[in-house]
């Protein structure tokens, strides 16, 4: 289900891919592509309201890593089976 929030400056209401808390399965794959790729979960624990996007940030032990709304449906899911659907897409798709 979608979840949403007042944005400060315009009353306007946006919809977030997420919230805090929740994990998200990201699909990572090397450059050259020599590395099938794999999924890795990380725990949303911030997020911010931009202009042009929603960043979604996962922060432990000083490493940050950075998503915004534009990737999920592509290499950020919020559930395992679609991510390891995507991943079986790109498996098929590189033979």
């Amino acid at each position: 289900e979608p979840f949403s929030c007042n944005h400060e400056k315009g009353g306007e209401w946006v919809q977030l891919p997420c919230k805090v808390g929740d994990t998200l399965y990201v699909i990572s794959q090397t450059k050259d592509k020599r590395i099938l790729p794999f999924i890795n979960q990380y725990e949303v624990t911030s997020i911010t309201i931009k202009k042009k996007s929603i960043v979604v940030y996962h922060e432990m032990d000083g490493y940050i890593k950075v998503f915004t709304h534009t990737n999920f449906g592509k290499t950020v899911f919020l559930t395992k089976e679609e991510a390891e659907q995507a991943v079986t897409d790109i498996r098929v798709g590189s033979n």
